[in-house]
């Protein structure tokens, strides 16, 4: 039988052809920093202004010639181009190589990663990016203002002090359009505070295992009123904390791996009993606020709850449609309590 092979769309070869294309460029941008021929040496500040100089010509060649719709993958494949250089030439290197000039090659190759910095883009992985190009990407942050999705995921580090700190803070805050904001580990107030230009428009916000988010961050926390998911697991806030910020956004739908929410209402739910809550219905006392969260997730601390627990999780978040619960023996929690909820 004859083998076939599948043949690319149009649009495929245009996209591998602008990775080549990056490749090529990396080569040839390396070349010119470091001639072959010795007798012409251009000066230090000469190169970098040409280097400089040519990213920019070949940053405007390579966007003028993309439809919009094709931002994202057009990046993409531009990023592995320079990723295929860097690599093909770190492969080249010798025990007798001359260092400084492979180091300065290195360097414009890296650099021509700047053709990457498109004000345009709407999506940004931060973490998926090799740390060499990474570093450059968080120093010029500022020019993708026109963000709808920046992940940093756990990629920046502990930056607090450090000066690429507050060029990251100035950046995230011109980036008014942000929809998905995701920085684990590592966020802080004063990110959450910059993000506070984008509050209307936030939907996601994900700051996961940030041991600096604690419970001084709640008045940030809860200006975020549009927020539709909400990542604030084995954060340093505590349970009334993490119960103040899901009673002030009416719009939460999600908590991912939000293993704190039963206690989060137990301490709602006892507050109701003083007269001073601010949660209190004040028409009908016995009536329990509601949430529209759709999700639970056991805690991961004890595991099993008890009937009690999940009746006031029925009562307070009757929209829950998806479920992680561990069941024990019935004299825990009787399995019959599920049934509670009506949307599962």
């Amino acid at each position: 039988m004859v083998k076939k092979h599948k043949v690319l769309k149009l649009e495929e070869l245009c996209l591998l052809s602008t990775q080549t294309l990056v490749s090529d460029m990396c080569f040839y941008i390396a070349s010119v920093v470091a001639p072959t021929n010795k007798k012409v040496q251009p000066s230090s500040d000469f190169k970098q202004l040409m280097v400089e100089h040519f990213v920019k010509q070949l940053k405007e060649y390579i966007w003028s010639h993309v439809a919009w719709y094709l931002y994202e993958d057009v990046f993409d494949h531009a990023l592995e181009g320079v990723i295929v250089a860097v690599e093909i030439m770190k492969a080249e290197w010798k025990l007798n190589t001359a260092m400084p000039e492979f180091t300065l090659q290195i360097w414009a190759m890296v650099k021509v990663a700047e053709v990457l910095h498109l004000k345009q883009l709407k999506s940004l992985d931060v973490e998926k990016m090799p740390k060499m190009i990474r570093s450059s990407v968080l120093r010029n942050i500022k020019d993708f203002r026109g963000l709808e999705k920046l992940a940093f995921g756990s990629s920046t580090g502990d930056m607090k002090g450090a000066s690429i700190y507050l060029t990251i803070c100035e950046g995230i805050g011109n980036m008014k359009n942000l929809v998905h904001f995701s920085h684990k580990y590592n966020c802080t107030v004063d990110i959450l505070d910059a993000l506070l230009n984008a509050k209307n428009t936030l939907k996601v916000l994900d700051v996961e295992q940030s041991v600096l988010i604690q419970d001084d961050c709640i008045p940030k926390l809860i200006q975020f009123e549009n927020l539709h998911e909400l990542g604030i697991a084995k954060t340093k806030l505590t349970t009334e904390g993490q119960a103040t910020v899901i009673m002030n956004l009416k719009n939460l739908h999600h908590l991912p791996r939000g293993d704190f929410l039963c206690d989060a209402l137990e301490w709602v739910a006892w507050d109701e009993m003083y007269e001073d809550n601010p949660y209190r219905n004040r028409i009908e006392t016995v009536t329990k606020p509601k949430l529209k969260l759709q999700n639970f997730w056991a805690s991961e601390v004890y595991f099993f709850h008890t009937t009690d627990q999940m009746k006031l999780v029925s009562e307070m978040c009757p929209d829950i449609e998806d479920m992680l619960f561990m069941y024990q023996d019935r004299y825990t929690c009787e399995l019959a309590v599920l049934a509670n909820f009506h949307k599962l």
